[in-house]
């Protein structure tokens, strides 16, 4: 069955589609018999109202659009938990958009955000992203955009991380005050502005302490690659490096395998630090100490910044760092 409409009802009842549209919204100027036919019919034909026609006359869609540079298990879920409840409480919905770390999709998606018309993006940039010339439609269109996690400086957009530099840096220096001197870091695709910000940490807490990083110790790895081969290949050296800084959760699933076909245990053998969503350091045996990176607190932080950008005439532009809370569990 085709979808019931107003002028159905209209139709039906021999009355105005205008008059149907005001019965249904209890307008004062209607008169309740007429209400109360207009909404028994409503309801008797299954009624539903088409909020985003009504939306479109008010130029206000109260679609919320989030931009996915990849579906994976880790950290991203949690954005989208955190960002839902706080956009269902101020009456906005959630489409969900992936870009699958393609530019082209990224582009196509900026495209879709404009054809439905969203009132808001938050984007996590794709690898292949190395501007942000695709957004200009967007900000023509004045339409707020939050980017977030895998950014690109900007002063056109608002953008929200945590202190990349920062983590990484206490993370390294929590191993070098516990004596480890010869310390591995791997790090995600060297493309990605979310990288370079953590390498410069680990180098930083290397050089305060007056330790030379290895560079052939240090793994970068595209997405979904395998790091077991090199990093195997690190740990056979002699001398053994004593410990690992991993800066995401996927670099860390990585860690396992190796430690196990070599035999090494962690704490014992190899001390880790990673900067990480929680879930994968307290499922380990022993737990990992990690810098807790929230995705749950990302996303809630992000729609709080969109929705006050939306609300807010001319928008401002808001730029935030959210701080990583170090938890010290057994791999140090």
């Amino acid at each position: 069955m085709k979808r019931v409409t107003i002028k159905d009802i209209a139709k039906l009842l021999q009355i105005a589609p205008s008059t149907v549209s005001r019965a249904l919204a209890d307008h004062p100027d209607i008169s309740s018999q007429t209400k109360k036919s207009v909404k028994a019919l409503a309801e008797e034909l299954d009624y539903k109202p088409n909020h985003l026609a009504v939306n479109f006359r008010k130029k206000h869609s109260g679609l919320i659009a989030l931009i996915l540079p990849e579906i994976q298990m880790f950290f991203f879920p949690q954005v989208i938990k955190g960002l839902e409840g706080v956009i269902r409480q101020k009456g906005f919905s959630l489409i969900v958009l992936h870009s699958n770390n393609s530019l082209a999709l990224e582009q196509e998606n900026i495209d879709l955000c404009l054809q439905y018309p969203v009132d808001g993006v938050i984007l996590s940039l794709t690898i292949e992203t190395e501007n942000l010339d695709h957004l200009d439609p967007l900000l023509k269109s004045e339409v707020p955009i939050v980017l977030y996690d895998r950014i690109l400086p900007s002063q056109l957009v608002s953008t929200l991380t945590i202190d990349d530099q920062g983590a990484a840096f206490q993370a390294v220096n929590l191993l070098i005050e516990k004596g480890h001197k010869r310390i591995i870091g791997l790090f995600g695709d060297e493309n990605l502005y979310i990288s370079k910000e953590r390498l410069k940490g680990f180098h930083k807490a290397m050089e305060a302490h007056q330790l030379p990083a290895e560079q052939e110790w240090i793994i970068n790895a595209k997405p979904f690659s395998d790091i077991s081969k090199q990093l195997g290949a690190i740990l056979k050296t002699t001398p053994r490096p004593t410990a690992i800084f991993a800066m995401s959760d996927e670099l860390l699933i990585g860690i396992h395998s190796v430690l196990v076909q070599l035999r090494l245990k962690i704490m014992k053998d190899v001390s880790i630090v990673s900067i990480s969503e929680g879930d994968i350091p307290n499922l380990s045996y022993p737990k990992i100490t990690h810098l807790h990176h929230s995705g749950y607190e990302v996303g809630i932080k992000a729609g709080e910044m969109l929705i006050k950008m939306i609300q807010t005439t001319p928008t401002q532009q808001l730029h935030h760092q959210i701080t990583p809370r170090l938890v010290s569990l057994d791999s140090v």
